[in-house]
């Protein structure tokens, strides 16, 4: 009898090596949120050698992406992925923590409309990879995608304290559950480049 052949599963085929060139955590301070209805999925390309790399991504003709800036300490603080094994399957989850440094109306609208839309985020990891051995890759760790297969809505955890010991802010906790991918990465040829694209994305 033949072997049953599954063929969504992956054999591995990379050394696993500490990156001893760049091992810098957190993330910057200023990120890029779009809506996820809003993405031209017909340009959305990804690498051949690695498929966690989006190589070109853009919006829908009069669509634009918004600026969502952290405070430079703890920036997008307790973002997360962790990995959720199925019955077929094994998937992951992302939780994507973001904070409004704000308790105005102006605030409470902007969390109202994260309440029900789906959304992807762009952040730029301090972990960028510029000292990467591969020429092509240089930089290709700087940004990170959330959101992208399933899109990131709001869950139960999001509050406001206002006698907190932190400020009146908003934190907020967008989710996204059952992605295929561990992490998906922005990277078109190379570091500013990219830059450039996912700045462009607000235009």
């Amino acid at each position: 009898m033949a072997d049953t052949i599954d063929y969504c599963s992956k054999l591995i085929d990379t050394n696993i090596e500490p990156n001893c060139q760049d091992m810098a955590k957190g993330f910057e301070k200023s990120g890029v949120i779009v809506n996820r209805a809003d993405i031209d999925w017909s340009t959305v390309k990804y690498d051949a050698a690695y498929p966690n790399i989006v190589t070109d991504f853009a919006l829908l003709t009069g669509k634009k992406g918004y600026s969502a800036t952290q405070m430079s300490a703890g920036a997008f603080g307790d973002t997360t992925t962790k990995s959720n094994a199925g019955t077929y399957m094994t998937t992951f989850n992302n939780e994507f923590h973001l904070m409004i440094f704000d308790s105005s109306p102006k605030a409470a609208k902007i969390v109202d409309e994260l309440a029900n839309g789906e959304f992807v985020f762009i952040v730029q990891q301090k972990h960028k990879d510029l000292q990467n051995t591969e020429t092509t890759y240089k930089g290709y760790s700087a940004y990170r995608i959330y959101g992208l297969e399933q899109g990131l809505k709001m869950g139960s955890d999001t509050e406001n304290a206002p006698t907190s010991d932190d400020g009146n802010n908003w934190k907020v906790v967008l989710k996204e559950e059952g992605s295929i991918k561990s992490a998906y990465y922005m990277f078109k040829t190379d570091y500013a480049t990219t830059q450039a694209a996912v700045e462009a994305l607000k235009a």
